[in-house]
């Protein structure tokens, strides 16, 4: 119940817009402290090490920010989650953070945002006086591209969720989750869940293909208009603005690593800010997860911290059991769809990342006394 509530909150309320994910750090606060009289905190030597390590990288990083014209809070906001790390690998080792409070909030997550599409686009009173008070990331009229939306930052935790209910053969939660992408016009978490799908079912792929088959068959009869489906074929031929976005983006952080050589070591500093042609002005942060990383923090960090993940999927993937099997995939997931979304270090992910690390990790640990 406590991995739940903790999951939900934090997916909810990613962004801290809402203000109910303070609830969660006071809940985690409990339990560490809990953990902490019962001296029950083990940590793994080689984990200790590399989040010491990730640490003292991050110290740095905050003073070439702060050179670079960066506010300490705004730099440390960026870098928030890593230093988390230590704190979410004790409370999965504990049981606080698990596998079922992670796809349980994921299951009412996606239910929540389903029923508030629905209810606004039908019009129903309740669900639009509620949704006054837990707005999405939407325009001012809670529409995009012409059609209701309910799209909140925490949507594309959906994403990893969706593959582990896959891996699972539950296949109606999955559908339940690709639904809720679609409702929040969320493109590319839609493709990946989908992706993901077709790579584990791969010898069964005719299931998908003839449910794909026969959704075209609708639409082409009853000459359907799914806006969603529009803007992916503008996307594809390249009217989509919001590729277009993407690459100003990218060309201006390949610019700015060419110009500054250091960047490509130590980065530019968490907090910064810089002009992007995407927006033809000045941000701290594009939804190219992985190059911003690269800008932020320095190709080397970003390299060291891939290969960090790399190790725990393969560690994952060889245990070949059915839980590890689908945490690798999940992270495999959520890492394909941070290319194209500000989610690569959110703090739900990374509280996943901790569940992982528990169950790859060695039977080797030590004991860490308050």
């Amino acid at each position: 119940m406590i991995s739940f509530l903790i999951f939900f909150l934090f997916i909810f309320d990613s962004g801290g817009n809402i203000g109910i994910r303070n609830i969660g750090f006071l809940l985690m606060g409990i339990c560490v402290l809990e953990i902490l009289l019962k001296n029950k905190i083990i940590i793994n030597r080689y984990f200790l090490i590399f989040w010491v390590g990730i640490v003292s990288f991050l110290l740095v990083n905050l003073a070439v920010a702060m050179q670079n014209g960066a506010e300490f809070l705004n730099a440390n906001v960026f870098s928030f989650s890593m230093y988390m790390l230590v704190f979410f690998y004790i409370l999965a080792r504990n049981n606080y953070l698990d596998i079922e409070g992670y796809l349980n909030a994921v299951k009412v997550f996606a239910v929540f945002v389903i029923v508030f599409f629905l209810g606004r686009l039908l019009g129903i009173n309740i669900i639009v006086e509620i949704y006054r008070f837990v707005p999405s990331v939407t325009g001012p009229d809670g529409t995009k591209n012409g059609m209701a939306v309910v799209y909140y930052q925490g949507t594309l935790a959906l994403v990893p969720g969706s593959v582990m209910f896959a891996c699972q053969k539950k296949t109606g939660w999955f559908l339940i989750c690709v639904i809720a992408l679609a409702a929040a016009q969320s493109r590319f978490g839609l493709f990946t869940s989908i992706l993901f799908f077709l790579i584990i079912y791969r010898k069964k792929i005719y299931i998908p293909a003839m449910l794909a088959l026969a959704v075209m068959a609708v639409i082409a009869v009853f000459q359907v208009e799914i806006p969603v489906l529009t803007t992916f074929l503008e996307m594809f031929n390249g009217r989509y603005s919001g590729s277009q976005i993407r690459q100003g983006h990218l060309y201006s952080i390949l610019a700015l690593l060419r110009d500054n050589p250091a960047y490509i070591l130590f980065g530019q500093g968490a907090g910064t800010s810089f002009y992007t042609s995407g927006f033809n002005t000045y941000t701290d942060s594009v939804e190219i997860s992985h190059f911003d990383f690269m800008r932020k923090y320095g190709v080397l960090f970003f390299g060291i911290l891939s290969l960090a993940l790399l190790w725990i999927i393969f560690v994952l993937f060889k245990k070949r059991q059915a839980r590890q099997t689908r945490l690798a995939f999940a992270l495999m997931a959520h890492y394909v769809v941070a290319i194209s979304n500000p989610v690569l270090m959110s703090l739900p992910i990374m509280m996943l990342m901790c569940v992982a690390i528990v169950e790859a990790e060695q039977k080797r640990c030590v004991f860490v006394h308050s």
